[in-house]
């Protein structure tokens, strides 16, 4: 539902519900309800805003029903003509590849730079961390949390074609010995815009 609460602030309000199947045999569905903003949040301060209350019902073997707080933020505040920083914040359940439910919340929060306005190269980067809780019997009070950073380079190729360069690193911190790991990736895309 959207309520135009001014030229430049729309209100939300909605509901979600979602089901997942897994080889594992368990069954999930999830129903959240939410309330948000959308547009100029604050001055100088522009993106979307949602927060609400959800479940998880699990079916299967191991079954289980959990509740919390739910919510996501994406924020974006432009300092100057060259530098913006965006905000993003989540809380939601999700299921691992284990097929466990998790109970995950990640922050993360960027700058870009776009020193020169004529070549229209951009540098970013990002600092994250994720907390994630296993839920139930199957996922035996595991807690893992992972900072992670990133960095990327654009760089546009003549007028329809970018080239992005970026480096990413985190680290698994867990209070299971064999859930603790460091990841670490490097990426190059061409992209192509008409």
């Amino acid at each position: 539902m959207y309520y135009v609460y001014s030229s430049k602030l729309d209100l939300l309000g909605g509901y979600r519900i979602r089901w997942g199947e897994a080889e594992g045999g368990t069954g999930t569905r999830d129903e959240a309800f939410t309330i948000g903003a959308t547009g100029a949040i604050l001055p100088k301060l522009s993106g979307t805003v949602r927060a609400g209350y959800q479940t998880r019902d699990e079916s299967g073997p191991n079954g289980g029903q959990y509740d919390d707080l739910t919510g996501d933020f994406m924020l974006a505040w432009p300092l100057s003509r060259q530098i913006t920083f965006n905000f993003q914040a989540s809380k939601d359940f999700m299921t691992a590849a284990t097929d466990v439910s998790v109970d995950a919340t990640s922050f993360s929060l960027s700058a870009t730079v776009k020193p020169n306005f004529r070549i229209k190269i951009s540098l970013t980067g990002e600092v994250g961390y994720t907390t994630s809780r296993y839920l139930g019997i199957e996922g035996a009070g595991r807690e893992d949390r992972t900072p992670s950073f990133l960095v990327k380079l654009s760089i546009p190729i003549k007028d329809h074609f970018a080239a992005g360069l970026s480096y990413g690193y985190l680290t698994n911190d867990s209070n299971f010995a064999i859930s603790k790991y460091d990841r670490r990736t490097a990426s190059l895309d061409l992209s192509a815009h008409f």
